[in-house]
């Protein structure tokens, strides 16, 4: 009993001295302040300086309903592959957005929020309502600058989203289900996840805030009041999980700027082909780390291709942090202009080396992948990874339709050269390998989702 007494009192001594640390005033770097709140911390100072800049958006678009490609009977002629029936119907969508220009009254969001937009309203924190217009946005990215003519508006500062760490506080602002000037409260629970959400391009920051519909495009803010990261995706329904994913905001400067710059992102790529770093190769090659991109190719008269590097060693970070692997590495050589220089971090001979190269603006040609002789109900399709040159490279994810044998199951569907095969019933499709792995393991009737010039079709197959 006396041990129990000293354990408890131990304990509580600890748990005050806990108590004492986390409502200890903060420093004034912080953001944070103490008057009217009985001298304990808030972040009202810091929420009444930003949130001016955080604002609703309306959108009224027009979406695209797929149309059937062909069709499937083996004893029909083929038709002409083709998605100029487009049937439209007007939708309506709601997100945020920060103000991060006040004189030229620019808006960074999410390029979901406003797609196909005909008219975008923007409601500032003051109650104003004005007509807004979409500069261009970036679908690999999810990113969306949108701009405003209005007199008195607030921006709000831009932090440095490299100096973000696990366990920082961060406040998520926005519109969830329309309810204006929303604020919540998270903290930084991982950074660099990826092939976590629909994004092509990821590098997301997570948080534990819970996500709900309308938020998205909305801000994450440090402590200082800084914006951190454009909120995109969330884990389940409606963000129930409490699970959150937020662009970085330096990832969405970079694609913001080229936006503003030119309406459009041009990708470009440096020339080595990857892999993510599998417990096989960590084991095989005798590496003293686990994360990381193999490099499997180089590409021929590349930025790469003048290096000395080869197929099996490893990058290990991209300007100085760290790649956890092949999908996040993707994603910040996707997010760097082309003419920009970049400098690796590579591991090989048994160190790290660095190497600085320029991303360049290059075609690479996929390696074909026909359709296993098993799978009968794709009989003639070859396909190939979506890789930098081709059109749709950062516009959709999925498998790249790259030839199709005449007088074939593939034909009479009506697949042709450049269409990417996006989903099979539902689930997403990265690689050519997921499409025929996905389709081989359907009995009945399966639906294949299509992209084709930017615009959605499908055809149903039947094994």
């Amino acid at each position: 009993m006396r041990m129990l007494r000293i354990f408890l009192v131990s304990a509580g001594v600890a748990a005050l001295a806990v108590i004492d640390l986390l409502w200890r005033p903060y420093p004034v770097s912080s953001g944070l302040g103490g008057n009217g709140n009985g001298g304990f911390p808030s972040f009202a100072p810091m929420l009444a300086r930003a949130m001016p800049a955080i604002v609703s958006i309306r959108v009224s678009a027009t979406r695209i309903k797929p149309v059937q490609l062909g069709t499937v009977a083996s004893d029909s002629v083929p038709k002409e592959p083709t998605v100029d029936a487009v049937a439209e119907e007007v939708t309506e969508a709601r997100g945020s957005g920060s103000i991060v220009d006040a004189r030229r009254g620019l808006i960074y969001t999410n390029q979901h929020v406003v797609t196909n937009a005909s008219e975008v309203t923007v409601m500032l924190a003051d109650g104003r309502e004005i007509n807004g217009r979409v500069l261009g946005s970036d679908i690999g990215a999810d990113i969306a600058v949108v701009q405003i003519e209005a007199d008195n508006l607030k921006a709000v500062p831009l932090a440095n989203s490299d100096k973000l760490r696990v366990g920082d506080l961060v406040v998520i602002a926005g519109s969830p289900y329309g309810l204006a000037g929303t604020t919540k409260l998270g903290m930084v629970s991982a950074l660099m996840r990826s092939d976590v959400a629909p994004e092509i391009f990821e590098d997301f920051v997570q948080v534990d805030a819970i996500i709900n519909p309308g938020i998205s495009g909305g801000a994450m803010l440090n402590t200082r009041g800084e914006l951190s990261g454009v909120v995109a995706a969330s884990i389940g329904s409606a963000g129930e999980t409490g699970i959150g994913f937020v662009i970085p905001i330096n990832m969405a400067r970079s694609i913001a700027d080229q936006i503003v710059a030119g309406g459009m992102v041009r990708r470009g790529a440096i020339g080595f082909g990857v892999q993510p770093l599998k417990p096989e190769f960590v084991n095989s090659l005798k590496l003293p780390f686990a994360r990381g991109a193999v490099i499997m190719a180089v590409a021929p008269n590349s930025p790469a291709a003048r290096t000395n590097f080869k197929q099996w060693d490893v990058i290990v970070s991209v300007d100085n942090r760290a790649v956890q692997g092949a999908s996040d590495f993707a994603a910040r050589i996707a997010s760097i202009p082309i003419g920009k220089p970049v400098t690796l971090g590579i591991y090989s001979k048994g160190r790290v080396r660095k190497a600085k190269l320029i991303v360049a603006d290059l075609n690479v040609t996929p390696d074909p992948m026909p359709a296993p002789e098993s799978l009968k109900a794709l009989e003639g399709l070859t396909l190939g990874r979506l890789l930098p040159g081709s059109e749709d490279y950062g516009k959709v994810k999925g498998a790249r339709v790259l030839a199709v044998a005449e007088n074939t199951v593939a034909a009479r569907l009506g697949f042709s050269a450049n269409d990417v095969i996006t989903k099979i019933d539902g689930n997403a499709v990265a690689a050519p390998e997921d499409a025929f792995a996905l389709a081989q393991a359907k009995t009945a009737q399966f639906r294949i989702d299509v992209s084709r010039r930017g615009r959605p079709a499908y055809v149903d197959i039947t094994p």
